[in-house]
């Protein structure tokens, strides 16, 4: 039977159906048993040979299964870890311990990550000094860290679905595609070690202008919000370096009007993973109004605002505590993308 083993095992291998073989080899008066057994076994052993009676078991995890493997995943590391064992011929668990064992590889999620051009991390490595002048003696935590953001009505992304086996994460190229036109709202919030702001949610089809953001945000939302959580405690505002942000008028507003802020010129751009609205708060609420079809857009605001009100207020000291830690990772990376080392 051995030799009929050997020529089963051939034609599984090239891709051939178990009826497929069975017909093949019918000639030599091969049984569907013999067949579906010897498939069984080598999706099991990576090899032909019956089960040992005792002792410890043969491993899939042979020279030329480790191999194959390997090829597959340099051909394609975000090849289904499923997929690949039935192509491989082997079990799923087996599959799974070559790639940990064997190959030292990991499942790692896609994320979205800036484009960084070479002048932008120079950028970012200069700026990051000066902060870590500025946070001394925890001054990060009376920073109020702003952003906005856009959330579409569509149905959630399942990271679970969009890993890359690999050894290295940073070795991958990592970013995620959203589709386009889906009905959307925008809405601006910030927060700080010890509160946060109320949610804004800005009107359909508004444009963010320096004169909206000034009326609608600064002096409608932070401005008497701060008045009352802060009181005579000293502040600072952070906000990113988009247009309306570093308009002449808003700079100027926030010069008379606030305690202190980070001017745009000293925000470096491109830099979502130092922002804790970005690393961390959006994608809390992201994940939280992603667990419920929303047909339309006060659906949508509701479960944001639901979901923004009962952030426990530790995770979001927690994500303003990491900001002086991801500065220095910035600098060490040479302001290149560093957060896979990061839980917050």
């Amino acid at each position: 039977m051995s030799k009929y083993r050997e020529e089963i095992i051939k034609l599984f291998t090239e891709g051939r159906r178990q009826f497929e073989i069975v017909r093949e080899l019918a000639p030599l008066k091969v049984s569907q048993r013999l067949v579906s057994k010897t498939i069984q076994r080598y999706r099991e052993l990576g090899n032909s040979q019956n089960r040992p009676r005792s002792g410890r078991p043969r491993s899939a995890s042979t020279a030329r299964n480790v191999k194959i493997v390997r090829d597959r995943l340099r051909r394609n590391p975000q090849r289904s870890a499923r997929k690949m064992a039935q192509e491989v011929g082997i079990s799923d668990r087996s599959l799974r311990r070559i790639l940990r064992n064997e190959l030292k590889v990991k499942p790692y999620k896609k994320k979205k990550v800036a484009f960084l051009r070479a002048d932008a991390k120079v950028n970012r490595v200069k700026k990051c000094k000066v902060f870590q002048t500025r946070l001394a003696d925890d001054k990060h935590r009376s920073i109020v860290f702003s952003d906005e953001k856009i959330f579409r009505i569509e149905e959630a992304l399942n990271s679970q679905n969009v890993r890359v086996w690999t050894a290295d994460p940073f070795s991958v190229q990592r970013k995620l595609t959203r589709k386009q036109g889906a009905a959307s709202i925008m809405v601006w919030g910030g927060i700080t070690s010890d509160g946060r702001t109320p949610l804004h949610v800005f009107k359909k089809g508004t444009r963010i202008t320096a004169k909206v953001y000034q009326q609608e945000i600064l002096e409608g939302v932070l401005e008497p919000w701060a008045q009352q959580h802060f009181a005579d405690r000293h502040w600072c505002l952070q906000q990113d370096s988009a247009p309306a942000h570093r308009a002449k008028s808003v700079q100027k507003w926030c010069r008379d009007r606030i305690p202190d802020f980070i001017a745009y010129e000293d925000w470096p751009s491109s830099s979502p993973d130092l922002n804790p609205m970005d690393f961390a708060v959006w994608g809390i609420l992201t994940k939280d109004v992603s667990a419920t079809y929303h047909k339309s857009a006060a659906s949508l605001e509701r479960k944001l605002r639901a979901a923004w009100a009962k952030i426990p207020q530790e995770t979001l000291r927690a994500a303003v505590d990491v900001f002086p830690r991801r500065v220095k990772a910035c600098i060490k990376a040479k302001g290149d993308n560093f957060e896979y080392p990061f839980g917050v």
